[in-house]
């Protein structure tokens, strides 16, 4: 890992003075706490982790950023450390199609770079973002000496797959307004006490289920005046106040 990553950031605390070798010594905290929120590598020990830090490059990325585009033939693990990106690719319309959005502690790129097969999907940064990065090789010997990742890596491919299974049958059988309410049911999470659905423009959910903003603003308008939904603005959160009718 390299210090000078760290040191364009600045301290942690303001008026901390910081030697080179406490700023290296806090990087290298901050890339073992997101190796261990890493659903892949959780199994690992920390002698393991630590081994992984000295093989990874980090790199920041603007928002709006290009990480992978469909069709590249590229052999990087990626693992984010901060920020958001989504995962999608345009149908024959030129629509931006949304497979879905990636938060810190999430792998990608994994399955392509073990497979040697073109990227499946386009990569690019919802929000600045950090992301650390392992080699095939790097990430083949790991997997060579740790097994068990394996079965946490077939755990994932799984859930991707239902995932996927899940979005392409929304686009193939229900209309607009059945695919918005699936997608706001499914991303609900409690937040004090509430039901909400956070970290989403309308842009974006649009993108995920295959729309337009307008027709997507227009929906949750109703859905507001109706009183199913309300806006948090400290979150910037849809909040669902009941359960949702099965049309406007």
């Amino acid at each position: 890992m390299s210090a000078q990553s760290d040191l364009e950031s600045g301290p942690a605390q303001t008026g901390q003075t910081l030697t080179p070798n406490n700023i290296y010594l806090e990087s290298m905290n901050k890339v073992l706490t997101c190796l261990q929120s890493c659903e892949v590598l959780s199994c690992l020990p920390e002698s393991e982790l630590e081994h992984l830090t000295t093989h990874l490059i980090t790199r920041k990325y603007k928002k709006n950023t290009i990480i992978i585009s469909s069709g590249d033939v590229t052999d990087s693990v990626y693992i984010i450390q901060s920020g958001k990106v989504k995962v999608y690719r345009d149908n024959e319309e030129g629509r931006q199609i949304t497979f879905n959005t990636l938060l810190p502690g999430t792998m990608f790129g994994e399955l392509a770079a073990l497979a040697g097969t073109p990227r499946a999907a386009t990569v690019e940064t919802a929000e600045p973002t950090v992301c650390l990065v392992l080699t095939k090789s790097e990430f083949v010997s790991m997997l060579e000496r740790n097994p068990s990742v394996a079965v946490s890596m077939s755990r994932r491919f799984a859930q991707l797959v239902h995932l996927m299974s899940n979005h392409m049958a929304d686009i193939a059988l229900l209309d607009v307004y059945g695919r918005l309410t699936n997608f706001l049911e499914r991303n609900v999470l409690e937040i004090d006490g509430k039901q909400m659905v956070a970290g989403f423009t309308h842009q974006e959910m649009a993108n995920h289920i295959g729309s337009s903003r307008e027709v997507i603003s227009r929906m949750l308008g109703g859905l507001k005046q109706g009183g199913y939904i309300s806006s948090n603005r400290d979150s910037r959160a849809i909040v669902l106040e009941k359960k949702l009718p099965p049309g406007l």
